[in-house]
């Protein structure tokens, strides 16, 4: 039975963690819209062709099949709401169980569980988790892909290959930033060719059996010319503000300040690898967003559902540097009530709304960080009374963000609060459903 428990408790740890957060921690089943577009996937995800035959002209939304052809399997086989609920929960436990087993290569069991547990927490990944729209899958490719670059064997290469394969049929930035990551990972670790070449393979393949899917669903549709076509007409510059919004976006403050306490521990363990690698994801995402977001007329720094691709890797790497305060066996008793408050204080912050003006939230940063570092030198229950204030802090910061530029946002604390998502989701797909009908019977 001993036996079996060491088998098998690591599994149940990662199980635990992801019912903990999606079911437990007061998170909401929906928390945001990004109106109209997560309304269309959901409506293709339910009804496929029935959409596209009577859209008056063809649209590059049905090219998502990366999202709509899991939610068709899945709302097709266990109906809508569960349907949509169990694919939250799927994506929420690749993120929970590619966190874990990233910290498990630096640090003991129960410091990864506590570790996985509190950044999975986050009401910016939350929010995406408990909406349509693409994001909320992305964020969980990104973190399987980090987990992946963290093993030199030729099943992570295959994993990772699919995981990009799968990327690809979700959103292009998303998979070239969560791409970009992996690479940079694998380079650090002289990966060899033969692994490249495995992942470039499993990649093409998955992206063909996607696409052989998508002939199912939509029979009628040529993916390639409606992604050529679209693609020719699209002027990004349209679609972002002419100046740049995003730096006065408070919650952009968090990436930043995981940065900035990630390079600290950089700086004192130039040595490690987990410092190195929780820098090198850190610093790899953001100056690719840097470089990238002109290319796209400026939309990933100011659209927040680009912004939100920058939340697992900035998190997956807070996590591994602080992997270097926590317990490598046991956690003793004051330990761990400590993290069990610091998860709580976590939740709380979770459900605020302060609205801070940009100004505060630097100040509320600078201080924090400084705090936090200082904590984090006295001994392991400092490390994780500092975790607990830097991911407060985060939750502060971001549920303060209102509407910058061009993109409407649903407030991140709808993460945890209650909020009227759930009724305009209902109302959507139940006017999709009397449309599909109509058009069927005509």
């Amino acid at each position: 039975m001993v036996l079996l428990w060491h088998r098998v408790r690591e599994p149940v740890i990662v199980m635990a963690i992801t019912v903990f957060t999606g079911l437990l921690s007061t998170s909401q089943r929906w928390a945001g819209l990004d109106t109209p577009d997560s309304s269309f996937y959901a409506s293709l995800s339910l009804f496929g062709d029935e959409v596209t035959d009577r859209a008056p002209e063809t649209s590059y939304y049905w090219t998502r099949l990366g999202v709509i052809v899991p939610n068709r399997l899945l709302t097709t086989l266990f109906g809508t709401w569960p349907g949509f609920g169990l694919y939250r929960m799927l994506l929420l436990l690749l993120i929970v169980a590619a966190t874990y087993v990233t910290l498990r290569r630096f640090t003991s069991i129960a410091s990864a569980a506590f570790l996985a547990t509190i950044t999975s927490l986050s009401t910016v990944v939350l929010s995406y988790l408990g909406n349509p729209y693409l994001t909320g899958t992305v964020l969980a490719g990104t973190a399987v892909l980090i987990a992946c670059a963290m093993f030199d064997s030729r099943w992570a290469a295959a994993i990772a290959g699919v995981t990009l394969g799968w990327l690809v049929m979700v959103n292009p930035p998303g998979v070239l930033l969560a791409g970009t990551i992996w690479l940079v990972l694998r380079l650090l670790a002289r990966t060899g060719i033969v692994h490249l070449l495995i992942a470039a393979g499993t990649t093409v393949v998955t992206f063909g059996l996607f696409l052989g899917a998508g002939r199912i669903v939509f029979p009628r549709m040529d993916w390639l010319g409606t992604y050529l076509d679209s693609n020719a007409r699209l002027v990004y510059s349209d679609f972002a503000s002419k100046d740049a919004v995003w730096l006065r976006d408070i919650s952009l403050i968090v990436p930043v300040a995981i940065l900035v306490t990630v390079f600290a521990v950089w700086l004192t363990h130039r040595d490690s690898v987990a410092a190195q690698r929780a820098f090198a994801i850190s610093a790899s995402s953001i100056a690719f967003m840097l470089v990238f977001s002109p290319l796209m007329g400026g939309i990933p720094l100011e659209a927040p559902m680009y912004q939100a691709m920058l939340w697992p890797p900035a998190l997956i790497a807070l996590a591994i540097a602080a992997t270097h305060a926590m317990p490598d066996t046991g956690w003793t008793r004051r330990q761990a009530a400590v993290g069990v408050l610091a998860v709580v204080v976590v939740i709380a912050t979770g459900h605020l709304a302060p609205g801070l003006g940009l100004v505060w939230g630097w100040l509320l940063a600078g201080v924090v960080l400084a705090v936090c570092l200082f904590a984090s030198y006295k001994g392991t229950v400092g490390a994780i009374a500092g975790m607990a204030l830097l991911l407060s802090a985060a939750q502060v910061l971001q549920n303060s963000r209102g509407d910058v530029g061009l993109y409407y946002l649903s407030p991140y604390d709808w993460a945890y609060s209650a909020n009227p998502i759930s009724d305009r989701i209902h109302t959507a797909v139940n006017s999709q459903g009397v449309a599909a009908r109509e058009h069927l019977a005509r």
